[in-house]
């Protein structure tokens, strides 16, 4: 009876580590979030091992607030649901791409090339689709009206690809929109209303800087050189400036403009770059001047500058204030009140001096050094020849 007991027990024993031991090498699968996307919780569940119940977590995965170019490049790839009021258009065979606006006027010369590389010059009603690079040549500017209450205008030499664009619409009321600024500066006027998510959104995006807004008026200028430079000037409202991945973000808000800067350190491998775009620098929050605030007040109009002939004093360009071609206006920045001449001296007054070029935009606004005080009258603005 004795042994019988004791083999009982062994038994018993046995199939207890047995089951210890399958349950030991039972492990939860490993769920991690994909590159375009981030966690934004756990959830819990159980599943069956060898018979018996763990329990197990996975992460809640959603899309990523401050997604790369690469992500949102892949993500206009994918077909995308348009609202049946849209009109479409075949690019190429077998694909087709929603019109998404239409060029409202054109001074100079512009373009549309489409994905398939085919070139098209753009004139008054002309269409434009999801896809499009549009872009603007020497001493010309485009106005594009979107099917919603958004508008574009272009400064000349400057470049922009319709990455993706879904209009507001009564049967669609959230928009996405996702742009990328190759070069120059485009100003937008946003009419529509935007939640800053996957489903609704207005984004500009550059190689070094990501552009989000809610629903306002700003310009951003892109350049590339030395640096990989970002500016944003806000007009109306106020607009969120990051890092491709939104390691940094700062807002600029009405009246305001700053730039995100990242300084090329030589050549680099598609992970070192965008490893790169993130260790740039924000530059401190500037006020618009005096012709800047001006620029503001101007809305996009339809009516575009007189054509400039060989004469510069031929006709009025700039507005606000009126000036010629290649005048510039001089401003002193922040010069306290009662002060006879542009103290410079101290360090919040700057003298600032801006070009009129032939667009009848007010371009180039410089901060000059501490020693050109006299450049800047002590109040208001001055408007006369360039001095450079």
């Amino acid at each position: 009876m004795q042994h019988v007991l004791i083999r009982l027990i062994y038994l018993i024993f046995a199939l207890c580590v047995q089951q210890v031991t399958a349950l030991a090498d039972c492990q939860c699968p490993q769920v991690t979030c994909g590159s375009c996307q981030e966690e934004s919780g756990l959830d819990f569940y159980t599943q069956k091992c060898e018979g018996a119940l763990i329990s197990c977590t996975r992460p809640v995965c959603v899309s990523a607030r401050f997604p790369t170019p690469q992500c949102l490049s892949a993500k206009s790839d994918s077909t995308l649901r348009m609202p049946a009021s849209i009109t479409t258009s075949k690019s190429q065979p077998g694909q087709v791409v929603a019109f998404v606006g239409k060029v409202k006027q054109v001074k100079g010369k512009a373009f549309r090339l489409t994905p398939a590389g085919e070139k098209h010059p753009l004139k008054a009603k002309a269409p434009i689709f999801s896809g499009d690079t549009l872009y603007t040549e020497s001493a010309s500017r485009l106005v594009v009206h979107f099917n919603d209450r958004n508008k574009i205008v272009f400064s000349e030499q400057s470049r922009l690809m319709v990455t993706s664009y879904v209009p507001v619409l009564k049967t669609n009321p959230y928009g996405q929109v996702s742009m990328e600024l190759l070069n120059g500066s485009v100003r937008h006027q946003v009419g529509e209303a935007y939640l800053d998510n996957a489903q609704s959104h207005y984004w500009v995006l550059t190689k070094n800087a990501v552009v989000r807004v809610h629903g306002t008026d700003f310009e951003v200028t892109y350049k590339q050189g030395k640096d990989y430079d970002t500016e944003v000037k806000t007009y109306k409202g106020e607009v969120e400036l990051s890092s491709p991945q939104g390691n940094v973000t700062q807002l600029v808000k009405a009246n305001e403009r700053r730039s995100y800067v990242v300084t090329s350190k030589g050549v680099f491998s598609e992970s070192d770059l965008v490893a790169m775009m993130e260790k740039g620098h924000m530059t401190p929050v500037y006020k618009l001047s005096g012709a800047e605030v001006a620029k503001r007040k101007a809305k996009i109009s339809t009516r575009l500058p007189q054509k400039v002939g060989s004469t510069v004093n031929q006709s009025v360009v700039c507005v606000q204030p009126k000036a010629d071609f290649n005048e510039c206006v001089w401003s002193c920045l922040n010069n306290p009140d009662g002060e006879q001449a542009c103290r410079t001296d101290l360090p919040q007054v700057t003298c600032v001096r801006a070009r009129c070029n032939a667009n009848g935009e007010w371009v180039e606004a410089t901060r000059l050094p501490a020693s050109h005080f006299d450049r800047c009258p002590s109040a208001g603005i001055k408007v006369s020849r360039c001095d450079y």
